[in-house]
C-alpha cells in the first residue's frame, strides 16, 4: 500500500475517527475582525473604486453581517466592486435573509453563502432581459463541480440552448458567453487565467467553482429550475462530455451529419 496522506474536505465535522487509521480534522477558520478588514482594504487598494474610501465602520459591519467568512466577503466584495456601495449591499442581503426566514429556507446548509450568492444572482440577472439565464448558466457551473471544466462545453449548442433557450445571451462562435464573465468578475466561477480563444486551435479556459459556492447554487436553484429541466441539462452534459471524450468537438457532429 502506497504511504501518504489524504486530505478530505468536508462540513461533517464528526464521525471521522476511522478504526486503524491515523485520522484527525483540521478545523477551517474564519477570518478574524482584523484580519476581514485587512482583505476588504487590500481589495480597495487594487483598483476597486468603491472600497478605497470606505470607513473601518462600514467593513466592519459587512464582516459582521457575513461572520467573517472569507468566500462570503470574497464574493460580496466582488459585487460592490460592480457598482453597490456597501450600505446598498447590506440592505439587499438583509432583505434577502428576511425572505429566506419567511418561506422556511435560512437553515439550508450553505447558511450565510446562499444568501450571498442570492443577492450577487440578482445584481447579475437584472443585465438579461431574461434574468433566469443567469440561474442556469450558475446551475451548469455548480453541476459540473469544484473539479473545473473546460470552456468549450459552452460552444456546445445542446448547453447553449438550455441555458438560453430563446437566444437571448447566446454566445458568438468563438466567444466567452457573457454571463460567464459576470460570474467570473463577481469571484463566482473563476477562470485559470486563459482568455477565451480567439480562433480555432486556441486553448479554453478551465472553469471552476468553489465547493461550498456550487452548494449554494444548487441548493437554491433546484426548486426554481424544477426536476424536469434538471433532468434534461444532466442529460446534455452527459451528451457533450461522451462526445468530447471520444474526441468529437461542439459543431463537427452536426457539420458531419
Amino acid at each position: 500500500m502506497p504511504l501518504g496522506r489524504v486530505l478530505f474536505t468536508s462540513r461533517q465535522t464528526e464521525g471521522w475517527g476511522v478504526s486503524g487509521v491515523s485520522a484527525w480534522p483540521v478545523p477551517v477558520e474564519q477570518f478574524s475582525s482584523d484580519e476581514a478588514l485587512a482583505f476588504v482594504r487590500a481589495v480597495g487598494e487594487h483598483g476597486n473604486r468603491y472600497l478605497a474610501g470606505v470607513s473601518e465602520a462600514e467593513v466592519a459591519d459587512l464582516a459582521a453581517a457575513l461572520g467573517c467568512h472569507p468566500l462570503a466577503l470574497a464574493i460580496s466584495v466582488s459585487a460592490i466592486d460592480q457598482g453597490f456601495t456597501i450600505r446598498q449591499w447590506l440592505r439587499a442581503f438583509q432583505a434577502t435573509r428576511g425572505a429566506q426566514v419567511l418561506a422556511g429556507t435560512a437553515g439550508i446548509s450553505s447558511g450565510t453563502l446562499a444568501d450571498v450568492w442570492l443577492v450577487t444572482r440578482d445584481r447579475m440577472a437584472s443585465q438579461f432581459d431574461d434574468p433566469a439565464i443567469l440561474t442556469r448558466a450558475a446551475f451548469v457551473v455548480a453541476l459540473l463541480g469544484p473539479g473545473g471544466h473546460s470552456g468549450v462545453l459552452w460552444d456546445d449548442e445542446a448547453v447553449a440552448s438550455w441555458v438560453s433557450p430563446d437566444g437571448l445571451g447566446r454566445p458568438a462562435p468563438g466567444a466567452a458567453p457573457t454571463v460567464l464573465g459576470l460570474l467570473r468578475r463577481h469571484s463566482v466561477a473563476p477562470w485559470d487565467g486563459t482568455p477565451w480563444p480567439d480562433g480555432p486551435g486556441d486553448p479554453y479556459p478551465v472553469i471552476s467553482v468553489h465547493q461550498l459556492t456550487a452548494s449554494a447554487i444548487l441548493e437554491t436553484s433546484w426548486d426554481e429550475l424544477g426536476d424536469e429541466q434538471i433532468k434534461l441539462i444532466a442529460n446534455r452534459l452527459l451528451g457533450v462530455l461522451f462526445k468530447l471524450l471520444i474526441g468529437i468537438k461542439p459543431g463537427e457532429a452536426e457539420a458531419a451529419g
